[in-house]
């Protein structure tokens, strides 16, 4: 037993040996170099084990590779385009956008100006020779308003001219707008603005010149001629009167719209889509006042008001859609903004007319009409139209702070499909409904009343804005 425990015992100690050098291997995998550790300063993006890592395979593929910034830090590690923290996510080529801001507030000042408003021809002079017609007045009264034939080629109006325009000159306004960026990344966005120009009157007036006569002009059918409502006329019943022309403007709107980038060209493209609301309103008035002199034979003192006013009213509701392309030049930017609004333009056209007669002793009275407001066209009259309205915004501006920027900008608004009040007066009207109007057409005639019908034209604005925009 002895011999042959002893032949076994090299046997044994082979086997041991054996298994203590399988045993070594991870022994020796602490003391290698750890794979697995950052090999850089950098920060590090861990990212999910490999299949075959978890299959058995080469575990040393599984060691992340350090993380680039998609965007890198124009001014240095950690420092941004205008001193602010560095936002990786943040593309400092796309344009002014201040990194890191979320909300924008902007204040402009409108210098603009409108398409002055078109005038017909509202009022004549005749020379003091034109004789007026019999004196067919109504019952009571003497010495009133004549409705007589205008000679041909001499008609002129308040300002001399066959065809005038008030000419409203500049308007001031102001643009409040802002917004918010949904996203740090200022890929889409909110934003909505209201702006307002001041309204602004302009009037022509006319008074009575030495041997002539004046007064509202228009067409007579009955007559087959123009016709001048003598206001004043030195012989042969003296009159002194007046003509003003008044009228007025404001123009207003609003949108909110939507944001998204899609820079396909310059240094940042965003497309827009919104609503827009705009209202324009405009007004005219005709005021003629007529005195007669006292003590003379036919007029004695008598005198006539007349009225007539028209006033449009253009609300625009609709959807737009459009760009704003910028491009950076250092601290200096150029902007370039274009907008399409297509809807609904509701139009409203009120108008209105009164005349009043004072005879001496005898108090004043007011009766429906004036000389182109008449019952056949006083009151409110409303219509829907399709209409467009384009906008486009050329700025150039620069970056003063990392938050604040200034600006300066043209900006070009166009309004089809609106009414104009001089375009909804009808210069065609028989003299014998005028109150207080004394015409030589025959009476058996029936009174011609011609229908309101819509006229419609466009307006455009243009001007200067100056800016200033604060972002946070």
């Amino acid at each position: 037993m002895r011999s042959g425990f002893i032949t076994s015992l090299p046997a044994l100690l082979v086997a041991a040996g054996l298994s203590t050098a399988q045993m070594a291997d991870p022994v020796q995998l602490d003391k290698a170099p750890n794979v697995l550790a950052p090999t850089s300063a950098l920060p590090v993006r861990p990212g999910p084990m490999p299949v075959e890592a978890v299959a058995g395979g080469d575990y040393s593929s599984t060691a992340p590779t350090p993380w680039v910034p998609p965007y890198p830090a124009p001014n240095g590690p950690g420092i941004g385009k205008y001193g602010e923290p560095f936002d990786p996510h943040f593309n400092y080529s796309h344009g002014p956008w201040n990194p890191g801001s979320r909300f924008w507030f902007n204040t402009d000042y409108l210098l603009w100006w409108v398409k002055d408003g078109p005038i017909p021809a509202l009022v004549g002079v005749a020379p003091a020779t034109t004789a007026p017609p019999p004196a067919g007045v109504l019952p009571g009264t003497t010495g009133l308003l004549a409705a007589g034939r205008f000679p041909g080629g001499t008609s002129a109006v308040a300002t001399g001219r066959p065809d005038a325009e008030f000419e409203f000159e500049q308007h001031s306004g102001i643009r409040l707008s802002g917004g918010m960026w949904l996203d740090p990344a200022q890929r889409a966005g909110l934003e909505g603005s209201f702006f307002t120009l001041e309204r602004r009157t302009a009037s022509l007036p006319r008074a009575a010149l030495a041997n002539q006569a004046f007064g509202p002009l228009y067409f007579d059918p009955i007559l087959g001629s123009n016709v001048l409502l003598q206001i004043a006329r030195p012989i042969p019943a003296s009159r002194f009167g007046s003509v003003n022309i008044d009228g007025d403007n404001k123009l207003w709107g609003a949108e909110a719209n939507a944001r998204f980038d899609c820079t396909v060209f310059s240094d940042r493209t965003d497309f827009i889509i919104g609503f827009r609301h705009i209202q324009f309103s405009e007004s005219l008035a005709i005021h003629a006042v007529s005195n007669g002199v006292p003590g003379d034979p036919i007029t004695d003192g008598t005198s006539v008001t007349k009225y007539d006013s028209f006033g449009t009213h253009n609300q625009f509701y609709g959807p737009q859609i459009g760009f704003a392309a910028d491009r950076r030049y250092g601290d200096w930017f150029l902007d370039i903004t274009g907008k399409l609004a297509l809807g609904l333009m509701h139009q409203v056209v009120n108008i209105n007319g009164f005349s009043t007669a004072t005879l001496p002793g005898s108090p004043a009275l007011t009766v429906p009409g004036g000389v182109f407001a008449l019952p056949n066209n006083i009151g409110r009259h409303t219509e829907d139209r399709v209409a467009v309205i384009p906008e486009i915004i050329f700025t150039v501006g620069r970056q003063i702070t990392p938050r604040l920027r200034a600006a300066v900008s043209w900006n070009f608004l166009y309004l089809s499909d609106v009414l104009r009040p001089g375009e909804q007066i009808t210069r065609t009207i028989d003299s014998r409904p005028i109150p207080f109007a004394a015409s030589p057409a025959d009476p058996r005639v029936p009174v011609f009343q011609q229908p309101f019908g819509f006229r419609t034209s466009e307006v455009w604005a243009q001007g200067f804005n100056f800016s200033l925009e604060f972002r946070y």
